[in-house]
């Protein structure tokens, strides 16, 4: 494990201002894409909010435009158990 610690320190030490001095750019879109994976992670574990059918229902009838009609949307939480879902090879996404 020390070995992982003390790889870890030299590359960040020694590895990432050489990348930064010799490759400005893309350093700069690595650092902005982890930035934003760690917004997205904080907003996930931060504000979770939670709808239940109750408030999908209610929201739907009280919304209105004038004229126009009101657009049906099916709300799909998962696949069947025995078929649906991605399949590579002998992997699959659902659980048999």
């Amino acid at each position: 494990m020390r070995y992982y610690v003390a790889a870890l320190l030299i590359v960040v030490i020694f590895i990432m201002p050489w990348f930064g001095m010799n490759f400005p750019d893309v350093a700069t879109e690595i650092l902005a894409t982890i930035r934003s994976a760690g917004e997205q992670i904080a907003a996930v574990i931060l504000m979770r909010k939670p709808v239940t059918v109750e408030q999908l229902k209610s929201n739907y009838m009280m919304a209105s435009i004038p004229g126009q009609e009101k657009v049906r949307i099916l709300v799909v939480p998962g696949h069947e158990p025995d078929f649906g879902g991605t399949e590579f090879g002998s992997l699959d996404e659902r659980v048999d």
